[in-house]
């Protein structure tokens, strides 16, 4: 066993106030490599074994698939596979389900298409031309668009969201 394999068995402080956290939500910010996904594993399962909840009472969020695949298979070979699981999910998928589940409310087909934010851009525009909006500025919505989009990308490759 490697130091860092090992290092990942054995809590830091912070990751065990995660882990042992009070009720409500925890939200863990930190680098890559520093046992993320181990802490919400670990706190998952301590939330099920302590009895304070169910399964299908959490929801956990990720910002990344790779994370979301490597959490629910620890998870799940914890638990064992006969058991009810968690829902964790992307930030990304779960608001997906969330526009697929309402959509009618929205006033959507019930299989709503999710477009890039090139092609929204490109929707919008054709549509601001058909309704003559020939003089809308848009180059501060594009920047707005373009820096959130920006933000969010950084922070998923950094890691630094989770």
């Amino acid at each position: 066993m490697t130091g860092s394999e090992l290092q990942k068995l054995v809590p830091n402080p912070a990751q065990e106030r995660a882990v042992a956290a009070g009720e409500g939500p925890v939200r863990i910010l930190a680098g890559a490599g520093s046992g993320k996904t181990s802490t919400l594993v670990r706190r998952i399962l301590r939330l099920i074994r302590d009895g304070r909840c169910e399964p299908d009472q959490i929801l956990m969020l990720t910002f990344t698939r790779k994370a979301t695949a490597e959490i629910r298979e620890r998870v799940a070979r914890a638990l064992g596979p006969a058991s009810v699981q968690p829902r964790i999910e992307t930030y990304h998928a779960f608001a997906y389900s969330l526009v697929r589940e309402y959509a009618a409310e929205l006033g959507l087909p019930p299989d709503p298409v999710l477009l890039a934010p090139g092609p929204v851009k490109l929707f919008l525009r054709r549509r601001f031309d058909e309704l003559g909006i020939t003089r809308l500025d848009l180059s501060h919505l594009n920047q707005a668009v373009d820096a959130t989009l920006d933000f969010f990308n950084w922070h998923r490759h950094e890691g630094s969201f989770l």
